[in-house]
């Protein structure tokens, strides 16, 4: 009956979370050009087809409802990069965020809400305009650092 869309992202968040930032890095990219035209789709159902003889355990389309496991598993990616990637997974609820507190205090916060953050994830990149708690920041990962907040903002 075919494959569920979100093991890609699934499975790159598996691979971060066994330590393999490049195995998560490689699958996520490898996906890519995939996603270039938008949702992919993987044989959610299969359908009757006289003229290919298949008939049998097949469904008739559900008005309306096929599309959604799309959304769903284009979510699994996203989360990858973000919780993955980026180590911004369920951060701790705290008081209110306040910019002033936290001033010229980046390296405070980033221990408190980035996941394994002292571990490289063999990339160069940056997550713009991350909000929480009524702070902005960006979340950069340096190649042979890890991760870092920076750019911290109200």
């Amino acid at each position: 009956m075919g494959a569920w869309d979100g093991w890609v992202g699934l499975t790159a968040s598996s691979f971060g979370g066994l330590g393999d930032y490049k195995g998560a890095l490689e699958m996520l990219r490898g996906a890519a050009s995939v996603l270039d035209e938008g949702p992919y789709s993987q044989a959610h159902r299969v359908y009757a087809n006289e003229e290919l003889h298949v008939e049998e355990g097949t469904t008739r389309p559900r008005k309306g409802g096929d599309q959604a496991s799309l959304a769903v598993c284009g979510g699994t990616i996203a989360s990858a990069v973000i919780d993955t990637l980026f180590g911004f997974a369920e951060p701790p609820m705290m008081g209110p965020g306040e910019g002033e507190v936290w001033k010229g205090r980046e390296e405070v916060l980033a221990a408190l809400i980035l996941e394994r953050r002292e571990v490289d994830r063999g990339f160069a990149g940056r997550l713009e305009n991350v909000r929480w708690q009524g702070l902005v920041f960006d979340i950069e990962s340096v190649v042979g650092e890890g991760l870092q907040i920076i750019n911290l903002r109200e």
